[in-house]
């Protein structure tokens, strides 16, 4: 089965996708840009980047190729392993691998994957297909259009008879155009102009209706195939596992370290199924253990942040948030600073549903 294709398609579904062994795809949105020099609109998009960093299972591969080729859990995981193992052996031999639908990854010289995303490549649903709207181009056409309609041919015999009376009678006298065409010329314009205001508020408003309609990306129930239970002792001695801590990133390494006798008390988000409305957090990462996530908690805390610990129906991760938000565009207008002052490209933004 073939595995390339997948992330395209999971990709349009949520905001990170996590290639076990690899790196993870993580998305950024775009709002809809309008230009007034170039009089043109570009719609809201949603483009990909990649993290070699992200490299930690969180099942939501495995759980799609399961679900698709009707395998468990485990054999869904080995096709992932020797597909990922594949594209390494290419990628050490200096091939250019190309990923269906979403870019193209490379080896630098350090041994760094370099990915290369397709150019205007749209993974957001609500404005997939739409180009760019030139906006000039459109009021030239009509106003160009307008005085042809005005125009009528006359037969040449008709001119040339008209022409013969004029001479032998008194000169024509001059022809002003008509008020009514003017009039009409006006309003065809004033139609254009408003349809086009219509247009931009609307690219402007659907990406923001459509957001709040779709499924939380944070509800994806990992199969039984994970691991989901834990020892209560970890949790009341405080003890940190650093092994999974490091491979998050170097953030939770430092933060896992920490290791106190009383820790203060943290509340644990569950989401709840009863209501439709959602709440936004920027992850800073994600454990199997509670007590590692409790030592980034402390750590964010004394940095000032208001971190939570959202722990998802079904999941055996523990994510912690930097900070709860109402709304998609509050969270990604301070993703980029987060991960600027936090050295920490891998954060993202989880939707949840209250």
């Amino acid at each position: 089965m073939e595995i390339s294709p997948n992330l395209s398609l999971l990709l349009f579904q949520h905001d990170c996708l996590i290639v076990p062994g690899l790196g993870g795809f993580v998305a950024s949105y775009k709002s809809t840009e309008f230009n007034t020099q170039g009089q043109y609109i570009n719609p809201a998009r949603k483009t990909i980047a990649f993290n070699q960093n992200l490299n930690t299972n969180d099942g939501l591969l495995a759980h799609h190729i399961a679900q698709k080729a009707n395998v468990g859990f485990n054999s869904a995981l080995d096709k992932i392993n020797a597909w990922v193992s594949g594209l390494h052996s290419k990628l050490q031999q200096g091939e250019t691998i190309t990923i269906e639908g979403i870019g193209s990854l490379k080896l630098n010289e350090e041994k760094r994957i370099v990915f290369t995303p397709i150019a205007d490549a749209n993974f957001l649903p609500e404005t997939y297909g739409l180009g760019k709207l030139s906006l000039g181009n459109t009021v030239v056409k009509q106003a160009a259009v307008a005085p042809k309609a005005a125009k009528s041919e006359e037969p040449a015999s008709s001119k040339a008879i008209v022409s013969e009376k004029s001479k032998q009678t008194q000169p024509a006298p001059t022809i002003k155009p008509p008020r009514q065409k003017r009039k009409t010329s006006l309003l065809r314009k004033v139609f254009v102009a408003v349809i086009i205001l219509i247009v931009i508020a609307a690219l402007a408003i659907l990406p923001d209706f459509m957001y709040h309609a779709k499924i939380s990306t944070g509800s994806i129930i990992p199969p039984n195939g994970v691991n989901t239970s834990r020892s209560s002792s970890d949790i009341e001695t405080g003890q940190v596992q650093t092994a999974e801590v490091q491979k998050a990133s170097p953030l939770h390494a430092e933060s896992s370290e920490k290791n106190t006798d009383a820790q203060p008390r943290v509340d644990t988000i569950t989401p709840k199924t009863s209501k439709t409305d959602s709440v936004y957090y920027i992850i800073a990462g994600a454990f199997k253990s509670e007590s590692n996530a409790r030592g980034l908690v402390n750590a964010l805390e004394q940095k000032g942040y208001e971190p939570k610990i959202i722990n998802l129906h079904g999941s055996s991760l523990y994510r912690v948030g930097y900070k709860q938000y109402i709304s998609r565009n509050e969270a990604e207008t301070h993703l980029d600073a987060v991960r600027s002052q936090e050295n920490n490209s891998a954060a993202w933004v989880l939707a949840v549903k209250q």
